[in-house]
């Protein structure tokens, strides 16, 4: 069986195709018609992560939805976690980051620390990770040296050293 392409957290083209729209009407400054759509994408995919991400964002912008706004970004971390990897997409960080943002803002000082202490941790892990050196495996070592010249001299012998360009002496020769 194929395994379905997921994309934004959902693998529904309605869902996603809302999405686009959402994300199409925020940026264009409706910032009702953007909720609508986010809520009718989450209708048709509940697990669509990024729109339940953004639906959170926007009704930040609103003080009487801000429970409703940290719920859905909550909601949204859950989701990834639960989804990706243990959370390792770009909806967990964003999710996260705002998720913080919101209870700094709605003076939860414990909560925001929470939220960024375990985004750091996740973060500075990701970095190790990364840091590691790569392992070369044995298909990749004789790719490189197939691909490798086995003497550059040859090459440099024939070429020619570039030719040097004169600098224009008056402003009516540039």
């Amino acid at each position: 069986m194929k395994e379905k392409l997921t994309v934004v957290g959902t693998a529904y083209w309605r869902s996603y195709a809302l999405y686009n729209a959402a994300a199409r009407q925020e940026r264009a400054g409706d910032i009702d018609g953007a909720e609508k759509l986010y809520v009718s994408a989450l209708k048709a995919d509940d697990g669509n992560r990024a729109a339940r991400m953004n639906l959170g964002s926007l009704l930040l912008l609103s003080p009487e939805n801000e429970q409703l706004a940290i719920a859905q970004l909550r909601r949204a971390i859950e989701d990834a976690v639960a989804a990706v990897d243990g959370g390792d997409d770009a909806v967990y960080y964003a999710a996260s980051l705002r998720l913080a943002s919101a209870l700094y803002n709605a003076h939860d000082d414990q909560g925001a620390l929470d939220v960024s202490t375990k985004l750091l941790t996740r973060v500075q892990a990701k970095l190790a990770e990364l840091r590691k050196p790569a392992a070369i495996t044995p298909r990749t070592a004789a790719m490189i040296t197939r691909s490798r010249p086995t003497s550059v001299a040859p090459a440099i012998a024939h070429t020619s050293p570039p030719r040097k360009r004169a600098l224009p002496t008056t402003m009516s020769a540039i």
